[in-house]
């Protein structure tokens, strides 16, 4: 599916600068195959020796699973520009210096006596000058009373989520004839919620649910959504085995 392909990614980001990819389809081609290419500035940041690998994930109909290839490392020869040397050289930016505080604000404090007119004593007594203070009293109150049963249905229907956050509401809710873009958002809200659980992850359960994540999102927001496009079972049951592992996990630290 050329519409859920994603721009290659480095193996390892690590002292690079990667830009947005920019993709090419190739349009104007008059037999059934399509090309896409994609184009990317990398700069490094530090000295390396070759160019770490590139993966492409994607899904592979024929074989029925996701598959990722790996590109071979390109060798390098990267030297620092003669500007940053030279700075390296003489004792980089600290060789400048640093101008010295300049306390020349603080222009004048009045140190004389202050002068105090008393409160005339009639303003308090009078019941219109409490009653002023008495409405944005209650005006606040109010406010304070709004914002607290908002706060306490906002905190009931987050804990009703959190209840109802299994991999069993996500089977229920992509039951049927669903839609592609009815399964992605069941798929990535659930993933999602768990986002701190991937890092505890194997590798290879991590690297799946990565795929399934950027397949989601690029269908859902790339602009180019079938949603009236239902999903088979085979790709429902393929990827609800690659959330079993996080299910699992969720199990073990609720």
């Amino acid at each position: 599916n050329f519409d859920s392909l994603v721009a290659p990614q480095l193996a390892e980001e690590t002292g690079w600068k990667a830009y947005q990819p920019n993709r090419i389809d190739d349009e104007d081609r008059d037999d059934i195959e399509q090309t896409v290419s994609f184009n990317q500035v990398v700069i490094p940041t530090t000295e390396h020796a070759e160019l770490p690998p590139m993966e492409l994930s994607f899904f592979d109909p024929e074989a029925a699973e996701y598959v990722i290839l790996r590109s071979d490392a390109i060798p390098l020869m990267i030297q620092p520009d003669s500007v940053t040397a030279e700075r390296t050289a003489s004792g980089g930016l600290a060789s400048v210096g640093i101008p010295s505080e300049q306390l020349e604000d603080i222009l004048f404090i009045h140190s004389g006596n202050a002068t105090w007119t008393p409160i005339n004593a009639s303003v308090v007594s009078r019941p219109s000058f409490w009653l002023w203070q008495l409405l944005p009293a209650l005006a606040f109150s109010g406010l304070v009373g709004v914002w607290g049963q908002k706060r306490l249905n906002s905190w009931l229907q987050g804990r009703s989520k959190t209840d109802d956050d299994t991999l069993e509401m996500v089977k229920r809710r992509i039951q049927g004839n669903v839609s592609r873009d009815s399964f992605y958002e069941a798929i990535l809200e659930y993933v999602e919620r768990h986002r701190s659980r991937l890092a505890q992850l194997p590798s290879d359960a991590r690297s799946k649910l990565d795929t399934i994540y950027k397949a989601g999102n690029h269908f859902l927001y790339s602009g180019i959504s079938e949603g009236a496009k239902k999903v088979d079972e085979k790709e429902k049951q393929r990827t609800l085995q690659a959330l079993e592992a996080l299910e699992q996990l969720r199990l073990k630290t609720t």
